[in-house]
């Protein structure tokens, strides 16, 4: 047997159940791509005949350490048969894949491993065989801020060295239209006509702009800290959406709010800061909490709405033996889960799935939680989040003012969230589904997933959900699990024991 050659299994739910108990209920099948590379997946996405995407990386020799990767596009069919595995040598990772058409999906790439959220390039990918050609290329350090598609058409945000630039790309992945913003624009959202919405921030404030399907501007809200939007910044808008009734939804820090589209006009705006709190000290336990995301929101019939979102909870002063003073490191994260009233904005119920923190022999044990993905599930909705557990060490050097976590030593500040603790091991990972009646919130729980580092959780039109991941953690692109994975990832504190290991691309199918 060639030992170069990729092997694709798959292992059908029948057979599988004796090695892994999640799929007592919930496996229909399980594929592993092995190769002699080393495999990661980023992100992926599923099109409208149920194929899957996984975009990630690759690097040829699982005992090196250095930073030499090469992107990588896999396309898989909905019965998990591979049918093709793209390696790209134009860039390092490909991060995230948006299928536009049945003859291409557009691709985000970056070219940095440091920053996960850094420049990124829109490529245009053939369905059919995984060839590519680059559509755009921002400059250093600048790259697409949001890409949404509609009816085979794509609007991609362009953030350029002076201005920002809005790209409309049609269904043969050729740029037709282009719009020139002076400023900054953070998000876009495009109703079923085609008309598209940008949140845009300027000088002393933020405003919704809206222009119509040829990019002529057709209003603008007047600046939303006025209209008692106030959570809304760069860092802080999580998302822009539209409801049953086309209207749109805002999604900030600790809001919600709902604006007629046609006017601009507000709706209702529902504050939701006191889920979040803070405990000040100075030489004891003091935190405060994050919205931070990712986050997902939903409507069903009634024009109801459902968000899970992100609490991060950063620490300062004293925990346990680890004392953390003129900065903070981010060492929580739970998962929250609210219905609101479509209507009038009124919270109808709210669930945590929280993580926690607890002191060990050598520095602290934390788990995290955050959600890939929510969505209607007959009388009920799903909530399918990621967990795992971090055990961090405080540095024993004094004179290392490189971080902000030490053990029973002061401390210089970092940027927040961040977790500044040397991060020691990573272990009990995984992905959960919990069931919640969309009446009155009441829990069950679901599958506990067996797939050890997932990286997506996609939802079907067949009430079904596909797990992607793999067994190893280097590659990821959720700027939350990049901070809170602690400076001795990316330092060169075990890195090259994270760095030299084995690696298989993994898909799994489930019913929900």
């Amino acid at each position: 047997m060639d030992r170069n050659k990729p092997i694709n299994h798959i292992v059908l739910a029948t057979s599988a159940c004796v090695l892994l108990t999640a799929c007592a209920s919930t496996l229909l099948w399980t594929t592993i791509h092995e190769t002699p590379e080393v495999t990661m997946s980023i992100n992926s996405a599923i099109d409208n005949n149920n194929n899957i995407y996984v975009a990630g990386a690759q690097r040829i020799d699982n005992e090196d350490d250095t930073f030499n990767y090469s992107g990588l596009l896999q396309k898989y069919q909905s019965n998990g048969d591979l049918l093709w595995s793209v390696p790209y040598d134009q860039f390092d990772y490909a991060v995230k894949p948006v299928p536009l058409s049945d003859d291409y999906l557009l691709l985000l790439t970056v070219d940095n491993w440091y920053s996960p959220n850094g420049a990124k390039s829109l490529w245009a990918t053939s369905t059919t065989n995984g060839t590519s050609h680059q559509l755009i290329e921002a400059p250093l350090n600048h790259g697409v801020r949001d890409i949404v598609v509609t009816d085979q058409q794509a609007f991609a945000l362009i953030d350029t060295e002076d201005d920002d630039e809005l790209v409309v790309i049609d269904s043969a992945a050729n740029i037709v239209n282009n719009l020139v913003l002076d400023g900054r624009t953070s998000r876009i959202s495009v109703d079923n006509q085609g008309d598209a919405y940008l949140y845009r921030t300027y000088l002393g404030g933020s405003a919704i702009e809206g222009y119509d399907s040829e990019l002529n501007q057709v209003w603008s809200s007047e600046n939303l800290y006025t209209l008692g939007i106030t959570g809304c910044n760069d860092q802080e808008l999580n998302g822009l959406y539209f409801d049953g009734n086309n209207d749109l939804i805002i999604h900030c820090a600790h809001q919600l709010a709902k604006i007629e589209k046609s006017t601009g006009d507000v709706i209702f705006v529902e504050d939701y800061s006191n889920l979040f709190s803070r405990k000040d000290t100075s030489d004891t336990e003091g935190y405060f909490d994050w919205e931070f995301g990712p986050s997902n929101l939903v409507f069903d019939d009634n024009n109801q709405i459902y968000l899970t979102t992100t609490r991060t909870r950063s620490y300062t002063g004293r925990y346990g033996n680890v004392k953390i003073v003129d900065g903070t490191s981010t060492l929580r994260a739970d998962v929250v889960v609210i219905k609101f009233d479509g209507n009038t904005g009124e919270r109808l119920w709210v669930d945590d799935i929280n993580g926690s923190l607890f002191p060990s022999q050598t520095g602290l044990i934390a788990n995290f939680y955050y959600p890939l993905s929510l969505s209607l599930i007959n009388e009920e909705i799903q909530v399918t989040f990621r967990g795992f557990r971090g055990e961090y060490i405080g540095d024993d050097d004094p004179s290392d003012e490189t971080t902000n976590c030490y053990s029973g030593i002061e401390a210089t500040s970092t940027f927040v969230p961040f977790n500044g603790c040397n991060l020691s091991s990573i272990n009990d990972n995984y992905a959960r589904t919990f069931y919640y009646n969309r009446e009155n919130g009441e829990r069950r729980k679901g599958t506990k997933y067996a797939i050890e580092y997932p990286s997506a959780a996609l939802i079907t039109d067949e009430n079904t959900t596909v797990l992607v991941g793999d067994s190893a953690w280097e590659a990821f692109s959720n700027s939350l699990e990049y901070a809170l994975l602690g400076k001795g990832y990316y330092s060169d504190y075990h890195i090259d024991e994270k760095r030299t290991q084995a690696s298989n691309i993994v898909v799994e199918k489930h019913t929900l």
